[in-house]
């Protein structure tokens, strides 16, 4: 079941939506009012299946890491199950179904797919391997410390964006002030005097007027095509070409060569360290993200190990993977000590990307205040010289 924004008019034209519910598309528009009679515009903004829903690293690492510790302490997984049900009722969600498979005789690999709680294919590959080899224990120790460290950076990357964004929100109050309260107010003043405003000076002070006017409506369609922009953003073709122009700032570049380290060399570790073998490992990294170039990437690199050629010389041929990366994973590769490489790597490339990320925000909102500050200075040049210039002929 998705939730769809549905925009409108109804008899009289007037502009209207609505949060309409549906399998797809099609049945969302049969659920919605009669007075929503012409639909502009349909989309889904939320996509959560009634099959379940997924869960956010911190709470899988939580979840693995009670798993791992009732596990170490020698007590039997279904008892471990029980006693996480038993526990809280945020882990009673998790762990009930997953005690109901097991206590029926299910592995715990296919409670988890049954489960209405979706796990990640990474999660569900890990605890397969540690079924198989009879070390669930050291899988879920794996799996709690993977996904602590990822919600661990989220909060921190999260953190680190505090400033950017109340510099935007502020900028973007000021500016809708300025536009729909101060300029509105100005163009009376202008108008009532006589004074004779034309070309950009008259556009500027005519469509803040109007914009006043029709601010509901306005607001309305915003909305809408703000939600639609971030439609286009998530849909394949459009991420692609915006991946392409973003990547070309170096900062940006060096953030996402940072991220893509430190989550490749994480995935392989734990994958390796799991019990997987190289392409198994390989197989569960394309699950980190879906950027062409990285998947390209991982592709080269099954080709180059199926062939039995060098699993670096696969990471070599690409340029998402930095020339000290690949150097590094050689080095482990000839030796036989690539799951500690990866361990090792994951680390550096943690406090690396740490570093771009802050070096890249920090740039930001200074970015942001001139930016907007050109956008107003400019605004208000247009509209206050051509009247400094009248009053002045006028004296």
């Amino acid at each position: 079941m998705y939730t769809y924004f549905i925009l409108g008019t109804d008899e009289k034209r007037r502009i209207s939506f609505e949060l309409a519910a549906g399998a797809d598309k099609e049945s969302a528009l049969r659920s919605v009012s009669k007075s929503l009679k012409y639909v502009l515009l349909a989309f889904k903004i939320i996509g959560v299946s009634r099959k379940g829903s997924a869960l956010n690293p911190g709470e899988i690492g939580a979840f693995f890491d009670r798993l791992h510790m009732l596990l170490r302490a020698g007590i039997p997984l279904c008892k471990a199950l029980n006693i996480m049900e038993n526990a809280s009722e945020k882990l009673s969600k998790y762990a009930k179904p997953l005690h109901e498979g097991v206590s029926r005789g299910d592995t715990l690999l296919k409670s988890m797919e049954m489960s209405d709680v979706r796990f990640p294919d990474m999660a569900l590959k890990l605890v397969d391997s540690g079924e198989n080899s009879g070390n669930i224990e050291f899988s879920c120790e794996k799996l709690s410390h993977y996904y602590n460290n990822i919600d661990c950076m989220k909060k921190e990357i999260i953190n680190l964006s505090l400033y950017p964004i109340i510099v935007l929100i502020f900028s973007i109050i000021m500016f809708i002030s300025m536009y729909v309260i101060i300029l509105p107010r100005f163009s009376e003043l202008v108008y009532l005097n006589g004074i004779e405003v034309t070309g950009w000076s008259s556009i500027i002070l005519k469509s803040s007027v109007y914009a006043r006017s029709h601010i509901v409506k306005l607001g309305i369609m915003v909305a809408a095509l703000s939600a639609s922009a971030m439609g286009i953003v998530k849909s394949n073709i459009k991420r692609e070409w915006m991946e392409k122009v973003i990547l070309r700032f170096p900062q940006a570049r060096k953030v996402y060569k940072s991220f893509v380290g430190m989550a490749f060399s994480q995935t392989m570790g734990m994958s390796m360290g799991g019990g997987m073998n190289i392409l198994e490992g390989v197989d569960a990294c394309k699950g980190i993200f879906k950027e062409k170039g990285y998947l390209k990437a991982l592709e080269i690199m099954e080709e180059n190990i199926k062939r039995g050629e060098g699993f670096s010389s696969g990471m070599a041929k690409s340029d998402i993977f930095s020339e000290e990366l690949v150097a590094i994973v050689s080095i482990g590769e000839n030796s036989g000590s690539l799951p500690k490489v990866f361990e090792n790597m994951s680390k550096y490339y943690e406090r690396a990307l740490q570093s771009n990320v802050k070096r890249a925000l920090s740039v930001l909102g200074p970015l942001l205040i001139v930016a907007v500050s050109i956008v107003m200075g400019t605004m208000l040049y247009f509209v206050v010289m051509p009247i400094i210039g009248t009053l002045n002929n006028m004296v």
